[in-house]
């Protein structure tokens, strides 16, 4: 059955894609109202691990990355973070075609697999980084429960943030410890917040960090609160579908993007089914919204 499905949306996507069917929905996006595509990456590379079912959603192929990244380039406008945070903090209306691309967490290989793609293709992105985990040999909890045998150091350091920082990768704080915000005390989601804000605008001079990316997407009301009173301009979630002029922006909407997502029936990366994910029109076929316990990503 899942084959059957994955089989008929890869048609449909196909169809929608060549007959100019995704082209026109991103102008109607535009007619409807000046939109803000959000990407998330995590993990740019080829896993690693014993088992690789825990966490297979955050990883991407260099060679699907560099095919998105070119097809993107192409027909949207990237814009930064600091211009997103313009755009909401002043209430202006996106540009025509509006993306950000994000990644969360702050692992190695984007420096090593996404950084030199976007450096060569001269696009921005944005990285919201869990600081308690930069520059240090501790692992996740997700990777340490898929058995990861390291043999690098698994997230970024302090030396090659500030390298990507310098050439067009914005970093923004995802918290310190990446603890759930379900589980925690106002005053320790505050210090998660705010800890790991200080600890940015410190090592990377200049830095005012005034967006923030939910560990695990998960919001609550004291840390949205504790957002606003601290002046962030917005924040990001895991919730599926594009900004419209409407969206909250203390929870906006980004699309996960990962490799098992937009595969074809015989297992190659399909630029159809992305360019069509990607415009949100596939969106309108799901009736049923995305439950919380459905959301792999972390």
């Amino acid at each position: 059955m899942r084959m059957i499905k994955r089989t008929v949306k890869w048609l449909f996507c196909v169809i929608a894609y060549y007959s100019g069917l995704t082209w026109a929905f991103r102008v109607l996006n535009n007619f409807l109202g000046r939109r803000l595509t959000v990407l998330l990456y995590h993990r740019v590379g080829e896993p690693e691990f014993k088992d690789k079912s825990l966490i297979k959603e955050m990883f991407i192929s260099q060679k699907s990355f560099a095919q998105q990244m070119a097809y993107v380039k192409k027909r949207y406008r990237i814009l930064s973070i600091e211009e997103v945070e313009y755009y909401l903090a002043n209430g202006k209306r996106f540009p025509l075609n509006s993306m950000l691309i994000t990644f969360d967490d702050g692992y190695a290989d984007n420096y090593y697999n996404a950084y030199p793609i976007l450096k060569k293709l001269q696009i921005r992105a944005s990285a919201f980084v869990a600081t308690d985990f930069v520059g240090t040999q501790r692992a996740f909890w997700w990777d340490e429960a898929a058995k990861q045998e390291r043999q690098t150091m698994l997230t970024l350091s302090w030396m090659e943030i500030a390298e990507m920082a310098a050439n067009g990768v914005a970093f923004r704080p995802h918290s310190k410890s990446h603890r759930s915000f379900l589980l925690l005390a106002e005053d320790e989601m505050r210090d998660e917040i705010l800890g790991s804000k200080e600890v940015l605008e410190e090592l990377l001079p200049g830095l005012k960090a005034i967006s923030f990316a939910y560990p695990g997407g998960d919001v609550t009301p004291f840390a949205r609160n504790i957002l606003k009173n601290a002046g962030f301009v917005c924040a990001f979630g895991t919730r599926e579908g594009i900004n419209s002029p409407g969206t909250d922006r203390y929870n906006l909407r980004r699309k996960g993007i990962w490799d098992g997502a937009f595969l074809s029936p015989f297992g190659t990366f399909s630029l159809a089914m992305f360019a069509t994910e990607i415009t949100g029109l596939l969106d309108i076929f799901r009736l049923a919204p995305v439950r919380r316990e459905d959301s792999h990503w972390l």
